[in-house]
């Protein structure tokens, strides 16, 4: 949402610079004195845009930057923590299973050569 009105304002000075830097044209090339915006006009007027850009937006834009930049390294450290806390866990919990299923075979092994035995017998 920041991003968004940021830009808004941003197309919108774009627009209002275009016009006047237009209208500046015009009036230098027919040398018209009685244009509605003077040359010097015009330059106040981005001027003002110049130190709203600079004084609210840009302070903005670099907050949003901080702000990402503190998620992208929050984001880093969970996955640090998960690799280092959580994935030996679930490693330790594999082979116990693991060492189960093991276990599990081996008595159904063993089970299976006592009844080859008695068959035998």
């Amino acid at each position: 949402m920041l991003q968004a009105s940021i830009v808004d304002v941003l197309q919108s000075d774009l627009a209002k610079i275009e016009s006047l830097i237009q209208e500046a044209v015009r009036q230098l090339s027919s040398a018209a004195s009685s244009s509605s915006v003077r040359p010097l006009d015009a330059c106040e007027v981005m001027e003002a845009m110049n130190r709203h850009h600079i004084g609210d937006l840009l302070p903005r834009i670099e907050d949003a930057d901080k702000a990402f930049e503190q998620l992208c390294n929050h984001c880093l450290d969970c996955k640090v923590s998960r690799l280092t806390n959580v994935e030996p866990g679930c490693r330790m919990y594999a082979a116990r299973v693991v060492l189960i299923l093991l276990q599990d075979v081996q008595r159904l092994f063993i089970q299976r050569q006592k009844i080859r035995m008695r068959m035998m017998s």
